[in-house]
């Protein structure tokens, strides 16, 4: 099952709890490229890693009991108690995208691990569903399949679904290879003020859509991402001067930034010279899943 990179198109910051959680406004977008999660009912349980990434994690991320710190494990147990079913299911993750970069991915593997185990299992309980990925993070309710675009809001608890379609985009992901732990991020934030969350108009054409965010939109977070890794005010330099990028923006809290492209030549072309010119950098093309 695809378990495909979040991007967040938009993130504004619109206040602070008093528990310390800041609220936020986000629109979120889902690619076609992305991690994925195999299921197989066996006796026992077991998780698995390959891929490209696969070496970044640690050995505490490989703990297959309940308090592991890898979420797709902490997924599979909080379903298999909820729901009294046997955890016998081998999971086998491959990782396609860096870890601790902004696109969701470990949420979107909880995610996806939780929809996978539910039809395993039979499980058509949504409000359970909604509840587990609430509590294992404030990015996995918004990833849940069928991962739709949406706007994303509070501690990430309330969705918002589009009234209309997003426009497709053609997207051209980059990082530096330097993982970006969000909560360094949360506390290098330092807003004078918050941004009210905005309404979104009815988009007729991804032109709109990249005008509007052009205008009136941003990532409140990108000023303290970039005070923990530097190089990604390199990453969005170095895609804003990229031939055909109509958008530069980072994602989440970094260190992912994407460009938005006309079209998939367009975002070909400019990924390889992106891998051409910085080759240690991780670059993606990819677009928007409708």
């Amino acid at each position: 099952m695809l378990s495909p990179a979040k991007i967040n198109l938009t993130l504004h910051i619109t206040g602070k709890r008093g528990d310390g959680f800041h609220l936020l406004d986000s629109l979120v977008a889902f690619t076609n490229y992305g991690d994925t999660v195999t299921l197989t009912p066996q006796s026992g349980f077991g998780f698995t890693v390959s891929g490209p990434y696969a070496g970044a994690f640690a050995p505490q991320d490989m703990v297959t009991t309940l308090d592991s710190r890898n979420l797709v494990v902490r997924a599979a147990h909080h379903l298999a108690q909820a729901t009294g079913n046997p955890l016998d299911v081998a999971i086998h993750l491959n990782k396609n995208l860096p870890l601790g970069s902004g696109i969701g991915g470990g949420s979107s593997n909880a995610a996806t691990t939780l929809a996978g185990l539910a039809s395993l299992w039979d499980i058509n309980d949504s409000h359970l569903l909604t509840a587990i990925a609430a509590e294992l993070g404030s990015d996995v309710p918004v990833c849940m399949p069928p991962h739709r675009a949406a706007q994303m809001r509070g501690v990430g608890d309330v969705l918002v679904p589009l009234a209309n379609p997003l426009p497709h985009l053609h997207l051209l992901l980059v990082n530096p290879n330097i993982p970006c732990p969000t909560p360094a991020v949360y506390r290098a934030l330092h807003l004078d003020n918050y941004t009210a969350a905005i309404d979104l108009p009815a988009f007729t054409s991804s032109h709109d859509l990249v005008d509007f965010l052009a205008r009136h939109t941003r990532n409140d977070m990108t000023a303290a991402a970039i005070n923990i890794v530097p190089a990604i005010a390199d990453v969005l330099t170095d895609l804003d001067r990229t031939s055909g990028c109509l958008l530069a923006r980072m994602s989440g809290s970094g260190a992912t930034c994407f460009g938005v492209f006309a079209d998939k030549e367009t975002v070909n072309t400019a990924a390889l010279h992106l891998q051409t010119q910085h080759p240690a950098w991780w670059v993606m093309a990819t677009e928007t899943i409708d």
